[in-house]
Order: structure tokens, then sequence, then C-alpha cells
């Protein structure tokens, strides 16, 4: 080549040219972030888990629980349920209410998912009203038989606050989705 001329782009392996591109810093920025935004949300929820406790069991007429990237399975025996509140992060929860007697002057129960499965089985006698926000959900409520029930029956008021969560509130007798 004759002096003062540009010699050409240096060649590189095929494999290498993705690491040119303008965005690569931008992904893995976002990627890093995102990693780190997850990493902090699992300390946050193991340092939680050691300090909230939970309290109630299947006597409890009210509930307080608390689970943390842990399963809970309670099935209520209570004589006089009052409602109460649940707590679920990165967690699978079942709770079943049929057999427990409501409360004559009703029952609200407080439900908050993050990133969790929830499952409410309710008796069919009781009457269910549903208040929700949030984001990312998928919340399936299969309660037959409302409308039959009398004017005077017991209500259970549930509020869910459900981000990244499902949540399954069924009076169905075998307590599972209809295919």
């Amino acid at each position: 080549m004759p002096e003062g001329e540009d010699s050409p782009p240096a060649w590189r392996p095929p494999s290498l040219r993705w690491a040119t591109r303008p965005y690569d810093d931008v992904v893995r920025r976002v990627a890093l972030f995102l990693l780190g935004a997850f990493g902090g949300m699992v300390a946050a929820a193991v340092t939680a888990r050691s300090l909230i406790g939970s309290r109630g069991d299947e006597a409890s007429d009210e509930l307080g629980l608390v689970t943390i990237m842990d399963a809970l399975d309670l099935e209520s025996r209570s004589v006089a349920f009052r409602g109460g509140s649940v707590s679920a992060w990165m967690a699978s929860v079942d709770i079943d209410l049929r057999e427990a007697l409501i409360d004559p002057s009703g029952a609200a129960l407080e439900l908050v998912a993050l990133t969790s499965a929830v499952t409410i089985l309710i008796p069919p006698t009781w009457r269910v009203s549903v208040r929700a926000r949030g984001a990312a959900q998928a919340i399936t409520t299969e309660l037959d038989g409302q409308d039959a029930l009398p004017p005077g029956a017991p209500t259970l008021a549930v509020r869910l606050l459900v981000v990244g969560s499902a949540v399954e509130l069924s009076n169905r007798p075998d307590g599972h989705r209809s295919a």
C-alpha cells in the first residue's frame, strides 16, 4: 500500500463481532441491575423471615400468618372465624376454611402476596366479597351459588394486594379448578 493511505480495518473473527454492538453495555447494565434487585429482594425476605412471626393455628378465630420463601398449609377449624391477615413472599399458601364456622358478624381477611401462589377454600354457605389490586396478577374466583345465599348469610370480605402472584378463591366441594 502506498504511504499515506489508511489501512483496512483489522479482521475480527465472527464470534467476537457481537462485543462491539453499541447496546451491549446497556444490556449488561440492565442484567446486573435485575440480578442485584432480585438478590436484594431475597436478602430482605430472609431478614424479614427471621424478624416477623406468624400467629394462629387451626383453632384460631383470627389469623396473622406470614410465610416467606416457604410453604404454608392450614385447615381451619375455628368456631367463630373473624379473619385476619396473610402475607406471602415467594411462597405457597393453602388455606382451607371449609371446616370453620364464621363469626355471625362476618369476617375480613387481608392477603398480601408477592411472587406467590395462594389458594383459599371457602365454605359454600359463606357470602364472599373480593377487592383486589396489584400488578402482574392472576386472580381466580370460583364462587358458585353466591346469588342463591339468603340475605343474612355471613360475609367474608377478602382484600387482596397481589404482585406477581396467583390467587385462587373457591367454594367448590373438590377445592380445585374445574377441568
